[in-house]
Formats: structure tokens, C-alpha cells, sequence
């Protein structure tokens, strides 16, 4: 897979996050279905060389966790299954589309790169809308009038 690492921090410098993985328990012949999600830490306090505890300007290298987590099958129906949650049961349909848990760990770590690519491009709109929004505003005079001299007549 070909991903880069884009977003950066201050002088432009691009930090590489530490990744750690947490597989799935899994009891031997139980029938499970499987879910991958994330947690990222981040943190400005750092502990200097000589163990004393020190706030800075600068985050410290994110540490990011890939879970996965295993819910046990109640029952299969020839649609799907019911799995056990930790506030009751839910339905999750096999097959093609999204689902919330998937059949193999590898089928749900793509749906969790699929949930992430949604939730940038969810992020970047708004992002966008709130340049464009300052963009408008700061055009403004005091009256909530747009400053002639930045019109410009379309067509030319």
C-alpha cells in the first residue's frame, strides 16, 4: 500500500509515528467476527534526561494503537450473523458493503482504512469551508460590507 505521510508540524519537519499492534483474543473454535480501530496519544509533556518533567511547545511522537477486536457469533442466519457487544447484540450482514464487524482481521483493517479515508475527506471539506468562511470575513469592513477594492467583475 502506498501511503504517505503528509501533514506536518511547525518548520515544516515530518515526524514518523511509533505504531503498535494489538491483535484480536480469540478462543480456540469459537466463530467470531472481527473489528479494527484506532487510538492515537499524543502528548507536550516529556520527561528531560534527568527524569524531571518538562512541558513543551513541540508534541512529542504520537503513538499510534491498531486494535482489533473479536466478537463472538450468537447465532448465523443465512444473511449474516448476530455478534455479542458489550451493550447487547448486533446484526452484521456478510457479503459485500459496510458492515461492523467483518469475517477476517484483514477484511476489517480494510474497513478501517476505508472509515479513515472518509473521516479525512469529511475533514478536509470542512476544513475548507472554514478557510473560505475567514477568507470572507476578513474581506469585511467594519459595516459587514465587502471592500470594494477586492470585487471583481466575472467575465474578465
Amino acid at each position: 500500500m502506498g501511503f504517505e505521510l503528509k501533514h506536518t508540524r511547525g518548520e515544516g519537519f515530518m515526524y514518523a509515528p511509533k505504531i503498535t499492534v494489538r491483535p484480536a483474543v480469540k478462543r480456540k473454535d469459537q466463530d467470531v467476527r472481527y473489528r479494527c480501530y484506532s487510538t492515537i496519544n499524543k502528548s507536550y509533556a516529556n520527561f528531560n534526561l534527568d527524569g524531571d518533567f518538562s512541558h513543551s511547545s513541540r508534541r512529542s511522537q504520537p503513538e499510534i494503537t491498531i486494535h482489533t477486536e473479536a466478537f463472538k457469533v450468537i447465532k448465523r442466519t443465512p444473511k449474516g450473523a448476530w455478534i455479542e457487544v458489550g451493550y447487547g447484540k448486533k446484526f452484521v450482514l456478510d457479503g459485500a458493503g459496510k458492515r461492523y464487524a467483518h469475517k477476517t482481521v484483514a477484511l476489517a483493517r480494510e474497513s478501517l482504512i476505508a472509515r479513515q479515508q472518509m473521516r479525512l475527506c469529511i475533514l478536509e471539506d470542512g476544513l475548507e469551508n472554514t478557510e473560505l468562511t475567514l477568507y470572507a470575513l476578513k474581506r469585511l469592513d467594519g459595516e459587514g460590507e465587502v471592500i470594494p477594492s477586492i470585487i471583481k467583475e466575472s467575465g474578465d
